[in-house]
């Protein structure tokens, strides 16, 4: 009970087993039920058929239903006695009278006007054209009654030279089967069940195999499964075998592990980041600190600016991670208003087109008028200079950076496009990563968070922010606000 319990192979071939045993059964079953039916009502008719051929050829032969009994022996029925009782009469007036005078038969002498039991129920009777029954079954036909005239329509008349001269009746019952034909019927079954048993086999030997089959990846996956927590750096990964239900398991399984891995890595690298970021401003601050402490330095203006420099780096990092970890668990608030998208951004062209002036850099706008909708403008401003300031430091001298907003169906579209020298491909798809840098990032020379920020706040506004990117083409960063509300509505 236990190995049932424990061992889903076990489960599936026996529930193979079982329903292949029940369906094999109840196949053999209706097939030999559907075929002794037939075989019954083959030999039924034809039983009826020449009995029918009897009767009509003893009334050619004497014009007559005269000794009708002697010529037409009953047709086999069950546990037919009809054409013994019928000479039992005879055969006891003709015994010698030794044997009738024996003490054995003296004790209770059969009478010599002994009248035998009427015949054991046969399938037919026979009646003349008035109804009479000339040839019986048991006693609810004797031989000498008349059947109704709604029971004699059912008959089928046995005519000669056009005239109906009698009808022959089904009682209902079957015709006993021969020795040949109970043969018969044992050989079918008996090859019904050897069929059915060959088929058992063979159901049995390919449910092993489909089962051992099944169990081999899922097995696989159990043991990738507890390897997976013993795993540190790489992903742990099983074959895939198949497209079926099993291979898509295994599919997914791949990619969570892969996930997971490099989740794991990006955890561990973003507290190493962490460290290294809030490691930088505190060394200069408490250096700056310990000279002034010591006398070795004198608080001048300029040394106190450095120090409140550092802080503020390091207030804008704190703020950087508390604004992520709220976006994490659908925290992050937003001071959601009805308002023109439009003049946020035309606010935000107009305040970099100096800066981009002075780096030799073609500023341009494509800004359509754009419906009122639901956004927070200090959020939404803060991914927008975001972009432009990314786009600003990966643009060359020379090059050029257009914001584009046009609506598409009920979404609005905006685009930062710059002729910089775009994200290498292996990089793209990781750019909105926290702390994620290469020197074809985004990310900037920050804290490596202004990319994973703005993604959180275009999602908490309902829509979504992705890449495109050729290195040597230049890259677009497009934001598509969705026609759904926000996902957090959550207001200051």
């Amino acid at each position: 009970m236990n190995l049932l319990r424990n061992s889903l192979a076990l489960k599936l071939l026996l529930s193979f087993i079982v329903s292949s045993l029940l369906a094999l059964g109840l196949v053999a079953f209706f097939v030999y039920s559907s075929t002794a039916k037939a075989f019954d009502d083959l030999v039924y008719e034809e039983e009826r058929n020449n009995y029918i051929t009897s009767a009509l050829a003893h009334y050619e032969r004497h014009n007559s239903w005269q000794q009708i009994a002697e010529s037409i022996p009953p047709p086999l029925g069950p546990n037919n006695l009809g054409p013994f009782l019928d000479k039992l009469p005879s055969a006891l007036n003709n015994l010698p009278n030794e044997i009738l005078n024996s003490p054995t038969l003296t004790t209770n002498p059969p009478p010599r006007n002994f009248t035998p039991p009427p015949p054991p129920p046969n399938p037919f009777i026979l009646t003349n054209a008035e109804g009479m029954i000339l040839l019986g079954s048991g006693f609810e036909y004797p031989r000498g009654s008349f059947l109704s005239a709604e029971t004699l329509a059912k008959g089928i008349p046995l005519e000669f030279e056009g005239v109906i001269v009698g009808k022959v009746l089904a009682t209902g019952l079957k015709p006993d089967l021969d020795a040949q034909e109970r043969a018969y019927l044992r050989s079918v079954n008996s090859a019904l069940w050897r069929s059915a048993l060959l088929a058992f086999i063979c159901a049995l030997a390919l449910g092993w195999l489909f089962v051992r089959n099944l169990m081999q990846p899922l097995k696989e996956l159990t043991q990738a499964t507890l390897n997976l927590s013993q795993a540190k750096n790489e992903a742990v990964l099983v074959p895939i075998r198949s497209q079926d239900e099993l291979g898509r398991l295994a599919s997914s399984f791949n990619q969570m592990s892969q996930d997971l891995t490099r989740s794991q890595n990006l955890r561990k690298q973003m507290t190493a980041d962490i460290a290294h970021e809030l490691r930088s401003p505190l060394t200069v601050m408490l250096g700056y600190l310990e000279a002034l402490k010591d006398g070795v330095l004198k608080a001048t203006p300029e040394r106190m600016k450095t120090l409140y420099s550092e802080g503020k780096q390091l207030e804008h990092l704190i703020d950087d991670l508390r604004t992520l970890s709220l976006a994490d668990v659908g925290a992050l608030k937003l001071n959601l208003k009805e308002q023109s998208l439009s003049d946020l951004l035309l606010d935000v062209f107009n305040s970099f087109s100096h800066l981009a002036k002075q780096k030799n850099i073609s500023l341009k706008q494509d800004i359509q008028n754009l419906k009122p909708i639901l956004f927070d403008q200090e959020r939404l401003k803060q991914v927008l200079v975001n972009l432009l300031n990314n786009a600003l430091e990966h643009t060359p001298e020379g090059g050029n950076i257009n914001l584009i907003a046009y609506p598409q169906g009920n979404n609005i579209m905006i685009q930062v496009q710059d002729t910089g020298k775009g994200i290498a491909q292996e990089h793209l798809p990781f750019i909105f990563e926290r702390f994620y840098r290469s020197d074809s990032t985004r990310s900037g020379k920050g804290s490596g968070l202004g990319l994973a920020i703005a993604k959180s706040i275009i999602e908490a506004h309902g829509g979504s922010l992705s890449a495109h990117s050729q290195e040597g083409m230049g890259t677009v960063i497009q934001v598509e606000f969705l026609s759904t509300r926000p996902k957090y509505t959550q207001v200051n």
